[in-house]
């Protein structure tokens, strides 16, 4: 309930830039460099939260330090397009993905060793052997992950004894890859205008994707305006047509 909002707590892990002259600014993203302090951070969600009867709503009022984070978060994070990453199966070689597409100006990743590996990838508790790690998961996202087009990447081991204990990743940026080829062919073909029937039932189809509604769904919008708006656009707009086409073909257009 709204009453017990302000007494909930959020941990986080902020930075302090040691290198940065006149600054006690907290960052959310840890400095690229050696010189940062870790603090660990502890604060409560909300200052206050109310809640209006009429509407139903919540309306909550953060605290300076969680607006801070808030509004920094994004800088944490590697972004991607979705459509680049359809066809990767489970999680880790998403993951494994944004590792390569934060470290491709560099041309390789950090030595991590198989524990943060396996903490990074969500596999802390599972494949006790490192060979079986490696084949069902580690080389298993690299064999999608190069079959997309973009990178040719390599898992690079090392071998401390007789096991390997630590892995990075060796990063080569393609100059044209089978994302970018199929596109330009889809560019090609001519878009047509979907009829009143096909509309209304891709325009359904369409609506209960989430990769769709992640990205075309208006904030605030019911899902019957959601599908009757995509609808009138395949009937209507031919670029709108061509930008939902890989989302079309997805569910079952041809």
């Amino acid at each position: 309930c709204a009453e017990s909002l302000p007494n909930k707590k959020l941990a986080v892990t902020l930075y302090k830039d040691l290198s940065a002259e006149n600054t006690d600014e907290l960052l959310v993203v840890r400095p690229n460099h050696s010189k940062y302090k870790t603090i660990a951070t502890e604060c409560h969600w909300v200052q206050n939260a109310t809640y209006v009867e009429q509407t139903g709503f919540i309306t909550l009022y953060f605290s300076d330090l969680v607006g801070h984070i808030i509004s920094n978060t994004g800088k944490a994070y590697t972004k991607y397009d979705y459509l680049k990453t359809i066809d990767f199966k489970g999680c880790s070689t998403k993951r494994m993905y944004e590792l390569v597409l934060k470290w491709k100006d560099i041309g390789k990743t950090p030595t991590m060793t198989i524990y943060e590996w396996k903490e990074y990838l969500g596999y802390i508790d599972s494949y006790p052997e490192v060979s079986e790690f490696r084949r069902r998961v580690l080389d298993y996202g690299l064999k999608q992950i190069n079959a997309q087009g973009d990178f040719e990447v390599m898992l690079v081991p090392t071998r401390l004894g007789r096991s390997f204990t630590h892995f990075s990743m060796i990063i080569k940026k393609l100059k044209s890859s089978k994302l970018n080829h199929t596109s330009k062919d889809n560019s090609n073909n001519s878009v047509k205008l979907l009829s009143p029937k096909q509309a209304d039932m891709f325009a359904n189809l369409l609506a209960n994707d989430n990769g769709f509604g992640s990205r075309f769904a208006r904030s605030g919008e019911i899902m019957t305006s959601f599908i009757g708006r995509i609808s009138q656009d395949l009937q209507r707009d031919l670029s709108k047509t061509g930008e939902y086409m890989p989302y079309l073909v997805r569910v079952g257009f041809k």
